[in-house]
């Protein structure tokens, strides 16, 4: 019995001995894994400052052409300011950007052919014969100096002079006119010129101008004085105040279309109210007129400006009382004077 209870208990005995020794190790085996696990933050270690510090520097090294980036900016800069100013002084502005701009000085040079056609109204006694020149040339000048702008410069103001002569000029009739035997031909004298305050408001390339005009027109044939049966053409030297509106509507670049129009006041006829041929007191007169042309540039500056323009007289005579009309030099209803013009101008705006 004691040996048989002696083999169990050593086998139990070795048994227990060898799981002790088996947990141990498993204990030490567990206390000593824990230490690796320790060391993960080594294992991290890549992304310390060695390198990570190496990275960027290779960042920063290839990132030095970026920080370079403003002199390079700079240097395009200069670059390409050579090729804007060659740009500029190849295109130095365009027309439709210089149409927004205000004009200080507006130069016009040119010539005009002119018509004029005088005639008669319930002409009593059939003594009063029209007039009708076919064309006659005109040297023409204007002067434009605006020197007032508001500060955006949208609204300009200031004066503009215009003078024109007409040359080469002369009245020839088929038969000699009353008074004249002999002579078909005689001298004849047109002038004019005005001076005009005028103000303008841009909208993008076009504008809208408002102007009070000074004017005066002369027109004389040195025919023989006028007798009973034939009044011949009394000379007229108009001069009036006229208010007008004008335009200038941009189109496309480097054209423009202009156009102006205007009621005259009269302050003066000349010969033609008078008491050679119709008192004053028994005339009234006015005037329309009218311009329409285009301006288109040529060069920097410089445009053609070639227009038609239209200005008509117009009187009534009213004879009261009515026996007036009786010892009136020539009885008539009333008059037209009309003259037509075509002009080709060269314009210089500054």
């Amino acid at each position: 019995m004691r040996r048989s209870l002696r083999r169990p208990l050593a086998a139990v005995a070795s048994t227990l001995a060898i799981t002790l020794l088996l947990t141990a190790s498993a204990e030490a085996q567990r206390k000593k894994t824990p230490a690796p696990a320790k060391k993960k933050p080594a294992a991290t270690a890549p992304a310390k400052p060695k390198p990570d510090t190496t990275k960027p520097a290779t960042d920063t090294d290839d990132t030095k052409p970026a920080k370079k980036t403003p002199a390079a900016a700079a240097a395009e800069e200069d670059t390409e300011k050579p090729t804007k100013e060659a740009e500029s002084s190849k295109e130095p502005e365009r027309a439709s950007e210089r149409g927004t701009k205000p004009v200080i000085v507006d130069i016009g040079v040119g010539i005009r052919g002119f018509q004029r056609h005088l005639g008669y109204k319930d002409d009593w006694r059939g003594v009063l014969p029209a007039y009708d020149l076919s064309g006659a040339p005109e040297a023409v000048l204007a002067l434009g100096l605006f020197p007032i702008k508001n500060g955006s410069g949208s609204i300009t103001a200031g004066i503009i002079g215009s003078f024109g002569y007409a040359f080469a000029l002369g009245s020839t009739y088929k038969v000699p006119p009353a008074g004249s035997t002999t002579s078909t031909k005689f001298t004849t004298k047109a002038l004019e010129f005005s001076v005009v305050a005028e103000s303008f408001n841009k909208i993008g390339t076009s504008s809208l101008g408002v102007a009070a005009e000074f004017g005066s027109q002369s027109f004389a044939v040195d025919l023989p004085p006028p007798n009973a049966d034939n009044a011949g053409v009394p000379d007229v030297a108009y001069k009036f105040i006229k208010p007008s509106l004008s335009a200038r509507i941009g189109v496309v670049d480097k054209l423009a279309i202009l156009a102006s129009a205007g009621y005259l006041i009269m302050l003066s006829e000349g010969e033609i109210v008078s008491n050679a041929y119709f008192p004053s007191k028994n005339a009234s007169v006015g005037g329309v007129d009218a311009s329409l042309g285009v301006g288109y540039e040529i060069a920097h500056n410089i445009e053609i400006r070639p227009s038609i323009d239209f200005r008509r007289y117009f009187y009534k005579f009213s004879w009261s009382p009515a026996s007036t009309i009786l010892t009136a030099p020539y009885p008539a209803g009333g008059a037209v004077d009309q003259y037509y013009g075509v002009s080709l101008m060269a314009g210089f705006r500054f």
